[in-house]
């Protein structure tokens, strides 16, 4: 068994289509409700991550801000407004999906 890459890329604008293309979109979107997130908030063009903290594992993501209705929230430039979130990893990625390692400068390798 090999060790995990400290910061595993998960998706990306990039690989958001490679998903849907090599048809793991549904997997993914299943995995990311797995853990507590729903795939709805989260904006394809940001960097979704699997980190290991001092904590323990976690994913780091965005989401689109929303108000108490769950309406996005718009500023007043007209794009919607992101949040970063950081969540305890509770269900691991698929051994099956391509591992992409990101170096502490966040670039892939």
């Amino acid at each position: 068994m090999t060790t995990p890459p400290p910061i595993r890329l998960i998706s990306s604008a990039t690989l958001w289509h490679l998903h849907i293309a090599q048809g793991r979109k549904e997997a993914l979107c299943a995995w990311l409700r797995a853990n507590g997130i729903d795939p709805v908030r989260v904006p394809q063009e940001y960097d979704l991550t699997v980190e290991d903290t001092p904590d323990g594992r976690v994913i780091r993501h965005h989401v689109f801000a929303t108000n108490d209705d769950d309406v996005k929230v718009e500023p007043q430039d007209g794009g919607p407004r992101i949040h970063e979130r950081v969540v305890p990893l509770l269900v691991e990625p698929s051994a099956d999906w391509p591992v992409y390692a990101l170096t502490d400068s966040k670039e892939q390798t």
